[in-house]
């Protein structure tokens, strides 16, 4: 149905677009939290590195001391370097733990233990200052390990510095794919989307397009069978119920008393064919039977004169029928005829099946809810294609109409051929019974 389709468009649109909308939502919150991991990150660093220029510091001092004693000892009166020694002995066990602290490695415990034996080695030279001579190449050694180990200690800050730099590095990359990657899915979704409604829009406005010209040819349509109506009811009125009437009034005015029984027959006779004719005519208006006993009995008996007048075999099934409201009865009982007449003037069919079924489901808030499918099919020769494939440009008066009335009750027209041979159309309508417009 028409309207069911606009729907699913319009359900396709708003999905895509939510879809477009939640994308950059997640762009946006992907991009605030990264750039936030970024900063913290970097405020780490810079946190770090600046208590590692204290450590430095700490450990430029310590190589200045350990530089200085070495200097000392090397000298006359070497005891007067015991304070400094002192000193270098007392701040350096707290400096590698600090530096244990700031940058984790095996190397402060090292670190403490080489200076500590270079203390030692520097307080043994100091007690006896006659060997001095002997201890410096061992004191050296030992300064040149703990030089070596503070050199050690400068490059843990160089490789966390250079870590951090690649972890912010790597957090910049995924953030910039990450959102590359969902700018690129919000791009595709925005051109479908775009896509999607040009496409809509064509269809709507072809629709529109078509919908102007077919409500201009029900138009014309009507007006030609108003003439035609109009026409028709003339020629009968005065070919049949004129002559008819003229016939009889000539009659009577011949008539003598004496012959009055002779000729009653023959005038009844002319009686009963204008009473039939003015029947026919009122039944062509509008069939009495429809307002009287509702659609199934309208529809059997056109079916039956359908019968007499084609001699193609008409097979009804009317199941759960009730009475329907007055439009919804007028409009199945006019695509009915409409779809007999296109029977016996195209379809080259033998037998046709006419079926109507009333369905019903139970709704809580609204009473009972229902609709009324109505399907006349035929053994026939079946339609050409483009009816089938709903070749909109030039659709026959008849399907013109017929799908008008289907709409006007907000229901569905289909027309298709059967596997078996021949054609079948099917009217959905929302059912409207009459006691309900009544109320």
């Amino acid at each position: 149905m028409p309207t069911a389709t606009t729907n699913r468009s319009l359900w396709i649109l708003t999905i895509g677009f939510a879809l477009v909308i939640i994308t950059l939502a997640l762009l946006a919150w992907l991009g605030f939290n990264q750039a936030e991991g970024i900063r913290r990150q970097a405020g780490a660093l810079v946190d770090e590195h600046l208590s590692t220029l204290k450590l430095i510091e700490g450990l430029e001092f310590e190589q200045h001391r350990a530089s200085t004693l070495l200097l000392a000892v090397s000298r006359p009166g070497a005891s007067r370097s015991v304070n400094k020694l002192e000193e270098f002995e007392k701040s350096l066990p707290g400096l590698a733990a600090e530096g244990a602290r700031i940058l984790p490695s095996p190397l402060w415990a090292d670190l403490t233990g080489v200076g500590e034996a270079y203390a030692r080695t520097i307080r043994e030279a100091m007690a006896h200052p006659e060997s001095i001579d002997t201890a410096l190449p061992r004191i050296q050694d030992r300064y040149d390990h703990f030089i070596s180990l503070i050199d050690d200690a400068l490059k843990l800050d160089a490789l966390r510095a250079a870590a951090g730099g690649r972890s912010i590095e790597k957090a910049s990359t995924q953030l910039t794919s990450e959102s590359g990657g969902l700018l690129v899915g919000a791009l595709i979704l925005s051109l479908t989307c775009a896509l999607i409604s040009i496409r809509f829009t064509q269809q709507s406005l072809r629709r529109i397009a078509w919908q102007g010209r077919e409500l201009n040819r029900v138009s014309w349509h009507l007006i030609q069978g108003q003439e035609e109506a109009a026409r028709r009811f003339s020629h009968e009125l005065h070919d049949e119920l004129g002559q008819s009437l003229t016939g009889l009034k000539a009659i009577i005015s011949a008539i003598q008393p004496v012959e009055l029984e002779s000729r009653r027959e023959s005038c009844l006779t002319l009686l009963d064919e204008t009473i039939g004719n003015v029947r026919e005519l009122s039944q062509l208006l509008r069939p009495i039977i429809l307002d009287d006993f509702g659609l199934p009995a309208a529809l059997r008996w056109l079916a039956e004169r359908f019968e007499e007048r084609t001699r193609i075999e008409v097979e009804t099934s009317f199941t759960g029928i009730e009475r329907l409201a007055d439009d919804v009865e007028t409009h199945l009982y006019r695509i009915t005829q409409e779809a007999l007449t296109n029977i016996a003037r195209h379809a080259g069919a033998t037998k046709v099946r006419l079926e109507m079924v009333q369905k019903i489901r139970k709704a809580e808030k609204t009473g009972r809810q229902g609709w009324i499918e109505l399907t006349i099919s035929d053994n026939g020769t079946g339609l050409p294609s483009d009816r089938i494939a709903g070749n909109l440009e030039s659709p026959s008066l008849g399907l013109v109409g017929m799908r008008a009335r289907a709409d006007q009750l907000g229901g569905h027209f289909s027309l298709a051929n059967r596997p078996e041979g021949g054609a079948r159309v099917t009217v959905t309508v929302p059912a409207r019974w009459a006691e309900e417009e009544a109320n």
